[in-house]
């Protein structure tokens, strides 16, 4: 007899538990929404370095590239030419001296040299390039400060999608979010509702 009491009791907390399920997942996926859209933000607050995009140029980096690169250079220096990191990441697009200063040494640059704007986007360029010859992504040595390389799709700031395809997550998903969460209270009442309603029974 007492093992009957406990059991009808215990049904009844499963059951409760069921009808809040779907709103806890409903919830975890407007969570997730969320995260992809904030990451999004953060690509769109990088307002790049303008001010080194003449000299970009200058020393071999294409128009089309500078976008991109004014973004890295934010992101690894902030657009602080004599920066080095407690890495030994030197200059503009902190070059690694551990994986490029016997390549930059071999044609003719020390890595204090880097801390010089036109020799550390010079050494950048030759980083890149590098890249490139071996068919990977140009960008892909400052993976670690961004998700750069992205297949066609490169994320940029807005009004600056000159050369390649422009995406802005936000411009999706920041919508999603907001019906998300107005539908969320109505979803949940539909289910508990729904759960109430007997087999031969029509629920609205």
């Amino acid at each position: 007899m007492a093992l009957d009491s406990v059991m009808p009791g215990t049904a009844a907390k499963k059951r409760q538990r069921l009808k809040v399920s779907p709103c806890l997942v409903l919830g975890f996926i407007v969570m997730m929404i969320s995260w992809g859209s904030t990451a999004d933000a953060r690509a769109r607050e990088n307002p790049g370095c303008p001010e080194w995009e003449s000299l970009a140029v200058e020393v071999g980096w294409l128009a089309e590239d500078l976008p991109m690169l004014g973004r890295i250079m934010w992101a690894e220096s902030r657009c602080i030419p004599d920066v080095v990191s407690s890495t030994n990441d030197f200059g503009l697009l902190q070059v690694n001296k551990a994986v490029w200063q016997s390549d930059l040494e071999q044609i003719g640059y020390e890595m204090s040299d880097l801390l010089e704007p036109r020799a550390g986007l010079k050494a950048g360029l030759y980083v890149a390039n590098r890249f490139e010859a071996h068919g990977r992504c140009k960008w892909e040595a400052w993976q670690q400060s961004g998700s750069w390389c992205n297949d066609q799709i490169q994320v940029r700031p807005f009004g600056q999608s000159r050369g390649v395809l422009a995406f802005s997550g936000a411009d999706y998903f920041l919508p999603l979010v907001i019906a998300g969460i107005g539908l969320t209270p109505w979803i949940c009442k539909k289910v508990r509702l729904n759960r109430r309603c007997l087999i031969d029974e029509q629920c609205f």
